[in-house]
């Protein structure tokens, strides 16, 4: 991944995500662990990411950026940071295939 600066805030409409921020690019890339309560913006991009515990998603705001190579290596960033899963591989599903 190119030199970037990315930080992790808590996400200010639902406590327990979090959105991912580049300083440089200004995407804004929400973390919403467990898709049980997440509904899809179809405005939006979604990555889902599925390990043995957990199901993630990563849905953009705003939708400013569209470089998904991009998306999923900050994706993957975050898992290897946040999730300490080293082995992430990042899936594109249809919403009704995630569950």
């Amino acid at each position: 991944m190119k030199h970037t600066t990315l930080t992790v805030i808590s996400s200010p409409i639902v406590p327990y995500n979090e959105i991912i921020l580049d300083t440089d690019t200004n995407l804004l890339l929400e973390v919403v662990c467990g898709v049980g309560l997440f509904i899809a913006d179809e405005e939006e991009i979604q990555l889902y990411l599925t390990t043995n515990e957990k199901q993630v998603v990563f849905q953009t705001v705003g939708c400013i950026y569209q470089n998904v190579s991009y998306l999923v290596q900050v994706a993957h960033w975050y898992a290897k940071r946040y999730l300490e899963f080293d082995g992430a591989k990042i899936s594109f599903y249809p919403e009704e295939d995630i569950y």
